[in-house]
């Protein structure tokens, strides 16, 4: 048995018999939308031509047609190109300082882990924000604590300048332990410790 459903006034003037509103779900909002239809003999046979008619007043929408299914796609299309989203490139520059290890590890353990990535940040019409990687693909959520790391996130605005400068601290960290390993070696060890005991022992220096 179907529900009878009283329609506004200032819907009555529109063409087909009122059937129901129904929910079109648009980037997680809902849209209420109402659906019409028209009933018209086709071809001496007597089959019905059935024609759709979807109203949406509060984004002046209005579309006709046989397929359902391609009229909602049309309204999502019209909803996307009302809330147009501007993208920007940022970049998220993550530190591990290592301060938060696991109970096991020694208290002589030190380490620190250095990436960043670059990516891109919308803003919408209606002032949502959305974050993707440069592919197009979602970015997957991340967390402040890592299992038992705990990461520090920094974000700045993406220029090619910052991420060649980004990169180059990146190569500067590999250059630093690869020096750190030849001067805690077995052939230097012993001559590294009497610097630092003497307090002569200078800070890494940068590469060339």
């Amino acid at each position: 048995m179907r529900r009878r459903v009283r329609v506004p006034k200032d819907r009555r003037n529109r063409p087909g018999r009122h059937l129901e509103m129904i929910v079109i779900y648009v980037k997680k909002d809902r849209y209420d939308v109402e659906l019409r239809m028209e009933s018209d003999r086709k071809g001496n046979r007597g089959g019905l031509k059935q024609t759709f008619h979807l109203f949406h007043p509060e984004s002046d929408f209005h579309t006709s047609g046989t397929d359902l299914a391609k009229m909602k796609k049309t309204f999502k299309e019209h909803i996307d190109k009302m809330d147009e989203v501007t993208w920007e490139k940022w970049i998220e520059v993550q530190v591990d300082d290592g301060i938060h290890l696991p109970q096991y590890a020694k208290d002589t353990e030190y380490h620190i882990d250095f990436e960043f990535r670059v990516f891109e940040q919308g803003l919408s019409k209606k002032g949502r924000k959305y974050s993707r990687n440069l592919d197009g693909s979602n970015m997957i959520g991340r967390w402040e604590t890592t299992g038992h790391r705990t990461s520090k996130y920094s974000y700045v605005k993406h220029t090619p300048e910052l991420e060649a400068a980004l990169t180059e601290i990146g190569k500067r960290i590999v250059q630093v332990r690869q020096q750190l390993a030849e001067l805690l070696s077995q052939k230097t060890l012993q001559q590294t410790l009497q610097l630092v005991i003497e307090n002569k022992f200078k800070v890494l220096p940068a590469p060339e």
